[in-house]
């Protein structure tokens, strides 16, 4: 009676109807993260570009869509999946304003996340602050980070804008945390400029530096023996033979002399704070001369100028203009987009990292995530 049930155990069928349930569900999410990936390439390119996203008329019968879904029509003209989920998609098609939305936010929190960890690997911040008025008559203000990156490479990063009710001191300083005064006049209120309520980052940080680092020479003498002195000992230690080698010893008196001439090359050829910064960590010698090192990071990453602010302010003007009802997510994004577009190119598995977010964000009836 239960032969026509099989032979075959029950728990076996189970096992391969499950492994083939898995197979389906990831070569399905291998489908739609191809196509999620290209939207976020036409999102990139857009934001890069400071291009519109949205037409007025999106309808499939518009002449003029939006540069959004001209970018889509122009990857389904050359990508057969593409052209394929354009025309056949009914539960995830991509190209509505909320995915695009969610899209842009996904994106900036990556970027963010990206910067944060490089802030938490650096010594020090300084951190400027400016605000303007921006084509809607907002009062707008904007944060910027100064830092010396995990090359030695100093860097300004957008962090992201902020819509104030004034432009007092006590409303920027409510909204931020800053540790650095750019010297910009308009920033005024009741109780004094901003400077009088932010801390300027030289205070704190020269305070932890010795007065030996501050020493004329110092640098110049300690790497001048630092490179020097095991040419001193070689030679020192054949001269007090009785059997000396001559030959050897001319050898490494001209290694000493040329020695003597790289390290004073070099010194001479370090003009400003950050060549002698790179020189210090190009020969190993951020520990020896751990103080001085110390100081030079301070003094490049205090920001002299406030240069990166108004091209923020620029950036910003170029993206709000007859977008001016642009709500501040997307303005962010946006803006992250294009000024940090080299930046985004330099974060590993950037399309991966934003789709992990994006599936992330809400229950979804398409899948994007593998089992």
């Amino acid at each position: 009676k239960l032969a026509m049930f099989g032979n075959v155990n029950i728990a076996t069928q189970l096992d391969k109807s499950y492994q083939v349930g898995i197979r389906k569900h990831n070569e399905e999410v291998d489908k739609n993260q191809y196509i999620l990936s290209k939207l976020v390439d036409c999102v990139c390119f857009c934001g890069a570009f400071e291009l519109a996203l949205r037409g007025h008329d999106e309808t499939e019968s518009s002449l003029n869509p939006g540069m959004f879904q001209g970018l889509v029509d122009l990857v389904s003209s050359i990508d057969s999946a593409m052209e394929k989920h354009v025309k056949t998609a009914t539960v995830f098609k991509g190209t509505s304003k909320t995915i695009q939305n969610e899209l842009l936010d996904c994106m900036l929190e990556v970027t963010r996340d990206f910067i944060i960890q490089q802030l938490r690997n650096t010594e020090y911040v300084a951190i400027q602050a400016d605000d303007t008025t921006d084509v809607s008559t907002k009062c707008q203000s904007v944060l910027v980070y100064r830092y010396i990156d995990g090359n030695g490479k100093i860097v300004e990063r957008f962090c992201g804008f902020t819509q104030l009710k004034d432009s007092r001191a006590e409303s920027i300083a409510t909204e931020h945390c800053e540790k650095h005064y750019d010297g910009a006049s308009v920033m005024h209120g009741e109780s004094g400029r901003l400077q009088r309520k932010l801390n300027l980052i030289m205070e704190q940080a020269v305070s932890k530096i010795t007065q030996n680092a501050g020493r004329p020479n110092v640098p110049f003498l300690s790497f001048f023996f630092y490179n020097t002195m095991p040419h001193v000992d070689v030679l020192y230690s054949q001269l007090q033979k009785r059997d000396i080698d001559t030959i050897y010893v001319e050898r490494v008196t001209t290694e000493l002399v040329s020695s003597i001439n790289k390290v004073r090359e070099s010194i001479h050829s370090a003009s400003g704070a950050m060549a002698l910064f790179r020189l210090f960590l190009e020969n190993n010698l951020q520990d020896t001369f751990s103080e001085t090192v110390k100081l030079l990071r301070i003094l490049i990453t205090t920001p002299m100028t406030t240069v990166e602010s108004e091209r923020c302010f620029s950036t910003l003007k170029r993206i709000k203009t007859l977008r001016n009802m642009m709500n501040q997510d997307r303005l962010n994004a946006l803006a992250m987009l294009s000024m940090e577009k080299q930046l985004i190119q330099e974060i590993p598995n950037f399309n991966k990292r934003t789709i992990e977010k994006f599936a992330a964000l809400k229950d979804r009836h398409a899948k994007f995530l593998y089992k």
